[in-house]
């Protein structure tokens, strides 16, 4: 029986499926602690655009959790980017104080003091947690 073209392309596609797909499934999660220590690293090391991409994944990874917020929020007010701080924050920091604290630097670094003031006026703000 000759074999044809598309039969060993065929044999080679499964055989390639199934050196890919054997094994144990893939368990664990991106560790979101990683990511966050890399953003910190990146970001002391001066590498924003890095810092930014790894605070970035830490939200993708864990949305609910705000330290991913925390990082980028930070770095992007320590490269000036005041608008996209204030953009990211103004919908996430409505119960944590330190993104509270973050979003009023964001609104300083635009120089919107009232929305500042208004912020950290708010009862159950973050001045009242430190």
């Amino acid at each position: 029986m000759p074999r044809s073209p598309q039969n060993l392309i065929l044999v080679l596609f499964i055989a390639f499926l199934t050196a890919c797909g054997g094994g144990e499934p893939e368990t664990a999660a991106p560790d979101i602690d990683a990511f966050l220590k890399n953003a910190v690293d990146f970001r002391d090391q001066g590498q924003y655009r890095s810092a930014m991409i790894e605070a970035r994944r830490a939200i993708q990874t864990a949305p609910d959790d705000p330290r991913g917020y925390t990082a980028l929020g930070e770095t992007l007010l320590e490269v000036g980017q005041t608008r996209e701080a204030q953009a990211l924050l103004e919908d996430v920091a409505i119960d944590d104080p330190e993104l509270k604290l973050l979003l009023a630097g964001a609104y300083l670094g635009s120089c919107k003091f009232r929305s500042a003031r208004r912020l950290v006026d708010e009862p159950g703000d973050a001045m009242d947690a430190a």
